[in-house]
């Protein structure tokens, strides 16, 4: 990142109609924490998220972008209960790709920085496995079940954001998943029962940074 930095500051970084920009991030995270309950029981969530969001778009004009978004979601998702009696262990790992297509509109604010409004659907395909463990005190040896879940489904959202250049080719992006609908049907592997919903997702605290590479020649070089 270092080096691409180094090599993209010089100029002044101007988006223009013809360009490619390709963006995209990834995300790893892993947080637990242990919680004392009034039933004199101990809880210790803990979970790990990686994301992986490439994008890549098109000028068709100084201000119009049309592109196409890939991504990769991995969530595991555990907690730990214990009694006088017996420990029992909770886990969730969720898995999806997803696929999908946006607008964005450019709005210069001041030199190399733009503010955007991005409009776009994605469709996504993904599995859940929840498994549940049970040891009693007195051995070590418990008892597993699994329940696995299958889902598919399709989300229109907009994302407002902001563009920085800090080069000629590289920029910041820091964006907020605002508003959004969604469709979901999922499929219990066991019984084979299907269940749709939608929903409308209000996230303003959901923040997504990356960053951006500019192929293409800008007016001022």
């Amino acid at each position: 990142m270092a080096m691409l930095l180094f090599c993209g500051y010089s100029g002044f970084a101007q988006i223009n109609k013809g360009n490619i920009l390709l963006s995209g991030g990834v995300s790893i995270s892993n947080n637990s924490l242990k919680v004392p309950h009034s039933n004199s029981a101990n809880s210790q969530p803990s979970k790990t998220n990686i994301i992986a969001l490439p994008q890549v778009s098109y000028l068709v004009s100084n201000n119009l972008a049309v592109g196409v978004e890939f991504g990769y979601h991995a969530q595991n998702k555990g907690s730990v209960q214990t009694n006088g009696t017996t420990r029992t262990s909770f886990s969730d790992e969720t898995r999806f790709y997803a696929a999908g297509a946006f607008v964005r509109y450019y709005v210069p604010v001041v030199n190399r920085l733009y503010f955007y409004t991005q409009a776009g659907v994605s469709a996504f395909d993904g599995d859940i496995d929840n498994y549940t463990t049970e040891i009693p005190a007195t051995s070590r040896v418990g008892t597993q079940t699994v329940i696995e879940t299958d889902f598919w489904g399709m989300n229109f959202g907009l994302r407002p954001g902001l563009q920085y250049f800090i080069g000629n080719r590289i920029a910041l992006d820091a964006s907020v998943a605002l508003v959004g609908l969604t469709t979901l049907q999922t499929t219990d592997e066991a019984s084979k029962i299907r269940t749709n919903r939608s929903s409308f997702n209000y996230t303003p605290n959901a923040v997504t940074l990356g960053l951006t590479y500019r192929f293409g020649r800008s007016v001022n070089q």
